[in-house]
């Protein structure tokens, strides 16, 4: 099995659609710094687990950020800073380094070590690439793919059209039939929806598992689970990974409910949920994070669409009890 990691640095403040599009495929990111706000690196831990550090144009908001990092994934050993001249003298066995600051993109291998520096995918100075790097592992080897963006694509802050934001969520409506599905969970069992039938279920969409936010929803979940138990509620997440992704995040994050793959979207277009997603002036599809409660009988209860990850299994439960205490 391979992995990817997506590789890119000085950003600048511009995280461009394109950029985020091919990070998409990634299982981890390393940002090498000068990244200039905290909210690209809130996108970027949407998409996987981020290794970012701190560059020179780093500032306040960025002192909790590491000077450099060390890590090893998939058996291959990195060594993660901004300034290349701030290096220490013995990397020991680090087989990659990379690295920033310059803007320039650089690949080349010296004595056994990478040394990457995967250039600047942000905002742009004249004449210069605009440049990333994608690595993949397999089986203890790496190869590295340049990816170069197109001159063309605006280095200006995005502009924000006030007639497109806040845009509404539509789902399914309070009353109606709940979609039925059939989709394998995180051990390869077939799940149906009726399987629930005299059963209240709640229904959680995910974008994907392992980034920040699914995992904060995932682990809210996880620790407030028993109180889902103790009212006879099931507790179901759906996302487009795979079984054996969600087998690992299940197992990494010790999670007790059912987590079903839907690649082909069965569920989640049935569910409206996929949707478009605006981001830096780009408008894509993806899943929404939303969640429904499906009552015994197989009716949509409750939808809540556009859910904060830390607080929607509590935000549930105390739905619940409100509605319990109405109607006792």
């Amino acid at each position: 099995m391979s992995v990817k990691i997506g590789i890119l640095s000085d950003t600048h403040g511009l995280l461009r659609p394109k950029v985020l599009e091919r990070l998409q495929s990634c299982d981890y990111i390393f940002h090498a710094g000068d990244i200039n706000r905290p909210e690209i690196l809130e996108d970027l831990r949407e998409v996987a687990p981020l290794f970012a550090v701190r560059g020179n144009n780093d500032k306040e908001w960025a002192e909790a950020l590491p000077h450099h990092v060390e890590s090893t994934i998939d058996g291959i050993s990195f060594f993660l800073i901004h300034n290349k001249k701030e290096l220490p003298k013995d990397l020991k066995d680090v087989q990659v380094v990379i690295f920033g600051h310059s803007h320039k993109y650089v690949q080349e291998e010296i004595d056994g070590r990478l040394w990457l520096n995967p250039g600047s995918c942000g905002k742009r100075r004249i004449d210069q690439e605009i440049t990333f790097a994608i690595m993949t592992i397999h089986e203890g080897q790496y190869q590295i793919e340049k990816c170069v963006i197109e001159h063309d694509v605006e280095n200006k802050k995005p502009s924000v059209n006030k007639k497109t934001t806040g845009r509404r969520t539509y789902m399914l409506a309070i009353g109606s039939k709940a979609p039925l599905f059939a989709l394998s969970d995180q051990n390869g069992n077939l799940v149906q929806l009726s399987d629930f039938s005299g059963k209240k279920v709640v229904l959680y969409f995910y974008s994907k598992d392992n980034t920040a936010g699914c995992t904060r929803q995932a682990c809210a979940f996880a620790n407030m689970y028993s109180a889902f138990q103790e009212r006879n509620v099931a507790v179901i997440g759906i996302s487009k990974d795979s079984a054996a992704s969600h087998q690992k995040f299940a197992a990494k994050h010790s999670l007790p409910f059912l987590l079903l793959s839907d690649p082909e979207l069965q569920a989640i277009q049935a569910y409206q949920v996929w949707q478009e997603k605006k981001l830096y002036g780009k408008v894509s599809m993806g899943v929404v994070r939303s969640t429904y409660i499906i009552d015994e009988n197989g009716i949509i209860e409750h939808v809540m669409p556009k859910v904060k990850p830390d607080t929607n299994a509590a935000e549930i439960l105390a739905y619940l009890d409100q509605k319990e205490e109405k109607e006792s």
